[in-house]
């Protein structure tokens, strides 16, 4: 049977990881690391977040996509315009279904 969970992944967005700067030691860069990753994402909740000693304010989001995504924390997603950190991955397996399940989070009002 199919993974049924991937006919749900209606966006696909790009992955970068930080990278060093080879030319420059004291420098790191975002390679892109995926450059299209078909996935689905959907807000965790209503609310804005505070993070304890950053001065911004953060919106959560759910991005469900194929278990062998390379998708790891610290991560940036990028959806169009949007950009995103990833701050939590899991893998799951529900209804024959094995996916992970990565949470994001977006900085609002920058």
């Amino acid at each position: 049977m199919a993974n049924e969970i991937a006919t749900r992944f209606d966006t696909t967005v790009q992955v970068k990881r930080l990278s060093p700067d080879e030319a420059d030691v004291d420098k790191e860069g975002y390679a892109i690391i995926v450059s299209s990753l078909p996935c689905h994402i959907q807000p965790m909740r209503p609310e804005i977040s505070a993070v304890v000693g950053m001065e911004a304010l953060f919106k959560s989001f759910r991005l469900w996509t194929s278990v062998d995504a390379d998708v790891k924390e610290q991560d940036l997603i990028i959806e169009g315009s949007s950009r995103y950190i990833v701050t939590g991955v899991q893998r799951w397996n529900v209804g024959g279904n094995p996916h992970k399940l990565v949470t994001i989070e977006q900085a609002v009002g920058s």
